[in-house]
């Protein structure tokens, strides 16, 4: 409900809006180990990649599933408000 005050959609659509850093961010924070599986390696770049539909999954769920992590998102969602608020944007357009 929070969710939809601060930001007028509900969270599993707000989710999409999201930047894959935010969302490993609010993995992190939240210690969902739900999220360890969707990082592979490119060997040649030597760089970690992310499934950002697998990583919205595990956030969603976490934060249907568990209460405590519910206030821990909703933190993490208002230190990036403005962020979150621009990039809402973009996608309506």
């Amino acid at each position: 409900m929070l969710v939809i005050q601060h930001f007028g959609m509900e969270f599993p659509r707000l989710a999409s809006h999201l930047s894959t850093e935010l969302l490993l961010d609010i993995a992190e924070a939240i210690d969902c180990q739900d999220f360890a599986y969707i990082h592979f390696e490119n060997k040649k770049k030597k760089k970690y990649y992310h499934n950002k539909a697998s990583l919205i999954r595990a956030v969603r769920h976490s934060y249907h599933e568990h209460k405590r992590c519910r206030n821990i998102i909703l933190e993490q969602l208002l230190n990036n408000k403005e962020l979150i608020k621009q990039s809402i944007r973009r996608g309506k357009k």
